[in-house]
């Protein structure tokens, strides 16, 4: 059964006024191991809590909390009953009131695949889409909700063939249907990148997506170290830039390790990382790395001195010059889960402990009335998770008392549950790229005598090798025109066509044609993306 305990304590009265200097945790516990996972502010001022409960030594129920602006709990969703997989890894709200929860389920064989679910406001599914991947252990991990109503959904996959292990952008429509994937396979520079850490919008509306990898020194052939890594892509899934940050070792002293969540202001990133100091150093530390928007390393700085261990696993913004990071470190005789205040050159004005045991921080958020919301997890009793709420100055928020009205975009009221559905087979993952008859053009009848049947592909696949990176573009819906050129067996063009992107098939007249071997070439912008052969009798 589960149990939610919240703490308070009324340090005083003034003048029949209610002041209170209270410690404002929420506490969620239950009888299984619970995870929790992200943290978002509702339209109604409420909160939405994505978590997920263990069953056994395998599987897990995903878990929705929605609460007050108190921390109070209005309502819970969970999925399934435990008899398969439904674990939830990523929740985002969505522009019509709703949420979109990503994670990985088990239901459609042994395999674990991607799964995204659309709820309404009421907290009824709208949609759900499994994303087959067979023969693969694919998770899906955070996904983020676009102004227009679309989605980036990050998936990690551990394959069990030459392939090995990649990471895997999808952009989805309002209906879970595919735009695009971005498969990144790392060259032979980098090994294992793990993106799950942060996925992010940033002022000039491109995706930051943020992580971890392991990377050689520049200049040698091993060992590999662990290094953060940023990559920075635009809404087409074009990849502008990726950084294996201080792989060329742009500093005096050599850093690496775990980055996690980053933010934007103006020009400048801003990264929270666990900081290894290799080689030959024997401490971490919680820090922050500034990067340029163009991706070129600006500088580091470990935010808490002399520490033994150290993470910074979450960075909200509060303003343009105010920070605040979710950190755990050990330094003497200390150690805790602290939110630092910080400035954006990383010196610490303010430091909040929330506790004094192993609870690294999950996820963290400012309202837009500024309070601010994390979310950590006690990895010595694996059946509690915990929520704070601070205000600015980083003492505990107040609790409201005046009258509010939630989930006003449902007619009646909405009760805990749990959610069946039966879930939609989306286009598989990455079975464009490997089954090739889906992206190639077609030509019928060939040989031709008077009329060729061009057929376009049903997906556009993009090929390109950034420094680092090997990327494959899968392309299912586009709104660029394609470009159909065809050639003599002398090189000389015979044939030019803008094709537009609802046109399936181009009917060509060849009657006049010379007998003979034509090439046919069909171009994505400035990228040939299809070619074949035909011949005229």
């Amino acid at each position: 059964m589960k149990r939610f305990t919240f703490f308070l304590i009324v340090c005083f009265l003034f003048k029949m006024n209610l002041s209170f200097c209270q410690v404002w945790i929420k506490t969620f516990d239950v009888q299984n191991n619970v995870y929790s996972k992200q943290i978002k502010e509702a339209y109604d001022g409420g909160f939405l809590i994505g978590a997920d409960i263990g069953v056994g030594n395998y599987l897990k129920i995903g878990w929705i909390i929605k609460t007050d602006i108190n921390g109070n709990t209005l309502w819970e969703k969970q999925l399934g009953n435990g008899s398969k997989m439904w674990e939830l890894l990523g929740l985002d709200v969505t522009h019509d009131g709703g949420v979109v929860i990503a994670g990985t389920c088990d239901t459609l064989g042994d395999d674990y695949d991607p799964f995204v679910i659309k709820l309404n406001p009421c907290g009824e599914v709208e949609w759900c889409k499994i994303f087959r991947t067979p023969n693969y252990t694919d998770f899906g991990k955070m996904i983020l909700s676009l102004p227009d109503g679309s989605f980036i959904f990050h998936i990690h996959s551990w394959g069990n063939d030459t392939l090995g292990q990649f990471i895997q952008l999808n952009h989805i429509d309002a209906n879970g249907d595919i735009i695009w994937e971005q498969i990144y396979f790392p060259q032979d520079s980098v090994g294992y990148p793990y993106l799950e850490s942060g996925l992010s919008l940033t002022p000039d509306n491109k995706i930051m997506i943020s992580g971890k990898c392991y990377h050689t020194i520049l200049g040698q052939s091993s060992p590999y170290w662990l290094w953060p890594i940023l990559i920075k892509v635009d809404y087409s899934g074009e990849t502008i830039w990726e950084l294996p940050w201080g792989y060329t070792l742009p500093f005096s002293t050599q850093i690496g390790g775990e980055g996690f969540r980053s933010v934007q202001i103006d020009s400048t990133i801003f990264t929270a990382m666990s900081d290894y100091h290799w080689p030959g150093a024997n401490f971490y530390s919680p820090c922050l790395i500034k990067t340029t928007s163009n991706g070129t390393e600006i500088s580091y700085k470990d935010l808490i001195d002399s520490t033994s261990y150290g993470k910074a696993s979450t960075i909200s913004k509060l303003s343009d010059t105010i920070l605040f990071i979710g950190s755990w470190y050990k330094k003497q005789n200390f150690q805790g889960l602290s939110v630092l205040k910080i400035d954006t050159s990383g010196h610490v004005l303010k430091q909040k402990v929330l506790n004094n045991s192993d609870w690294i921080p999950n996820d963290a958020i400012f309202t837009h009335d500024k309070k601010y919301l994390i979310t950590a997890q006690d990895y010595i009793n694996y059946n509690i998770f915990y929520l704070w709420k601070l205000n600015s100055d980083l003492e505990y928020d107040s609790i409201y008392t005046k009258p509010r009205v939630y989930d006003s975009l449902c007619p009646n009221p909405i009760t805990s549950s749990t959610l069946y559905s039966t879930c939609d087979l989306a286009t598989s993952v990455r079975e464009p790229a490997f089954n090739t008859e889906r992206v190639k053009m077609h030509l019928f009848p060939n040989p031709a005598t008077t009329v060729l049947h061009v057929e376009m592909p049903e997906c556009i696949q993009k090929n390109s090798k950034t420094e680092h990176l090997n990327v494959t573009t899968i392309l299912h819906k586009w709104n660029k025109e394609l470009q159909l050129r065809v050639f003599d067996f002398m090189g000389r063009q015979e044939f030019y066509k803008s094709v537009k992107p609802q046109e399936k098939e181009v009917i060509l007249d060849v009657s006049s044609w010379q007998s003979g071997m034509y090439f046919f070439q069909l171009l994505y912008g400035d990228t040939v993306v299809a070619e074949a052969k035909g011949i005229v009798n």
